[in-house]
């Protein structure tokens, strides 16, 4: 039995819309995944696209955002390791420069 806010999500654009939108927002903060700002914006350009009533435009677009918000997770993992890195090496250089010139 389907309840009334999945038919509700399931008839109305608009409610899945802002779901997808609130999910790449939660992608992007929580798991740092860059590619999900890019895949907002399609979701408004997708969101301009139904409301000219232009609903190939429309699933192609929501079908693109969904495809690289959630494969973009994979080099955002990739550029989130590698920043980690960097900071690593950088603090252990500083702390390894300040244990010799203060003699710690």
């Amino acid at each position: 039995m389907v309840s009334s806010k999945d038919a509700n999500l399931q008839s109305d654009p608009y409610l899945k819309l802002e779901k997808e939108k609130r999910i790449f927002f939660i992608l992007f903060f929580f798991l740092g995944n860059y590619f999900a700002i890019f895949s907002i914006w399609l979701i408004d350009k997708a969101k301009k696209s139904l409301h000219k009533n232009e609903v190939q435009k429309f699933d192609k677009q929501m079908r693109f955002a969904r495809f690289y918000a959630y494969w973009g997770m994979i080099p955002a993992t990739v550029i989130n390791m590698a920043i980690l890195y960097i900071a690593y090496i950088l603090l252990r250089e500083l702390y390894l420069y300040l244990s010799s010139v203060l003699a710690i």
